[in-house]
Formats: structure tokens, C-alpha cells, sequence
């Protein structure tokens, strides 16, 4: 999963292997992260994030 932010807004990358040399990925909505309740799911996709390279599921 990668992660880049545009500004205010931020995007959720996940890249799949899906067969030999051959890649694709899906992106999530966008965040707006001025909007509180959007600042929170970024939080908590973040804390997501932080969990899986933690416990070596990347």
C-alpha cells in the first residue's frame, strides 16, 4: 500500500501482483483533510497502514 497526498487532499493506493510482471491497484476515494470527519478516516486508514508493516504483512 503507498500513500501520497495532493495538498489537502489524500489518496489510499493498494498495488496487487495479480500474475508474473503484471500489477494492479486500486485507489481509494479522496480526503479532504480540512473536513474533520474525513481527518478522522485518514487517521484511522493510517493507523491501518502503520499495523500491517508492524506485523510484516507487506
Amino acid at each position: 500500500m503507498s500513500i501520497y497526498n495532493i495538498g489537502k487532499l489524500w489518496n489510499f493506493v493498494i498495488l496487487e501482483k495479480i500474475n508474473d510482471g503484471k500489477y494492479k491497484y486500486h485507489e481509494s476515494e479522496s480526503y479532504n483533510c480540512l473536513k474533520i470527519t474525513e481527518l478522522k478516516q485518514i487517521y484511522i486508514n493510517l493507523q491501518a497502514v502503520k499495523f500491517f508493516i508492524q506485523n510484516g504483512i507487506f
